[in-house]
């Protein structure tokens, strides 16, 4: 009787479902909505020296577009920018895009001459967004569009320009990004 006895309780025991403190997966959306903002300024800012466009919040960002302007009409070739994801001070690569002269202003004076609407980094790979080719190797949205995921507050984007800029011109950068 009390081997039984013994080997039901040991039974029941090994058959019972744990109960434990787990939660179910669930999503983690975006929390904080952000737009960030860099201007390089001719007189000011020194072509080659880095600024920071955005910094992670501390559980994370994802960046769902960033895209340029410039008001310098007088440089015939654009200017080189340079973009670069940043973790903990060091540089990991990124993209590099030619700007159109007056990108998103109208070019000359006094609002005289021709428009070219605003330059975009990152774009939709449907082939239907703007720019789909400058950073192609980004990770894609469940809404086909390439995004930056940035780990942590030691993680930032950072941009720069090549060429310097003539007389009281400046140039844009901005991005759309989300903190979790």
């Amino acid at each position: 009787m009390k081997k039984i006895f013994l080997v039901s309780a040991v039974l029941l025991l090994v058959g019972r479902p744990a109960f434990a403190a787990v939660t179910a997966n669930s999503i983690v959306s975006p929390q904080t909505p952000n737009a960030a903002v860099v201007q390089f300024l001719q007189g000011t800012d020194t072509a080659g020296t880095y600024k920071t466009l955005y910094t992670g919040g501390s559980n994370g960002s994802i960046c769902y577009g960033i895209g340029t302007s410039n008001t310098d009409a007088g440089v015939v070739a654009g200017h080189l920018l340079t973009i670069q994801v940043v973790r903990s001070g060091t540089k990991y690569g990124g993209t590099a895009l030619q700007t159109i002269p007056s990108a998103g202003f109208v070019a000359g004076s006094g609002g005289a001459g021709t428009s070219t609407p605003p330059q975009v980094l990152t774009g939709n790979i449907s082939g239907t967004g703007p720019n789909t080719s400058v950073w192609a190797s980004l990770p894609v949205d469940n809404l086909g569009n390439y995004i930056v995921q940035l780990g942590s507050a030691n993680d930032s984007i950072q941009v720069t320009y090549a060429t310097a800029l003539t007389s009281a011109a400046v140039i844009n950068v901005y991005a759309v990004c989300n903190d979790f």
